[in-house]
């Protein structure tokens, strides 16, 4: 598994060759990728030439079971908690 650093890195630099090769243009879409038990995900509304690793955010996902319990409900809907 790479480094979340690296993947990061990995991600601004896809956006900027999707938008080379006119397949993203301006802040439209968003890429995503797996780091572990989390995601790392670009933000909407930043042009993909100035998108930088830092301005990423990464979502991990808890598990089932914690939030039914905080929910009292037995509810069975992921949780995502939003750590950047």
């Amino acid at each position: 598994m790479k480094k979340e650093k690296e993947l990061r890195k990995a991600l601004s630099e896809a956006s900027s060759k999707l938008c080379r090769l006119g397949l993203n243009h301006g802040a439209t879409g968003n890429l995503s990728c797996r780091s572990g038990e989390a995601f790392i995900i670009t933000p909407s509304g930043v042009n993909s030439e100035c998108l930088k690793a830092e301005s990423m955010v990464t979502v991990r996902f808890a598990a089932k079971e914690a939030f039914s319990k905080a929910l009292g409900t037995g509810s069975s809907i992921d949780r995502a908690t939003v750590v950047q």
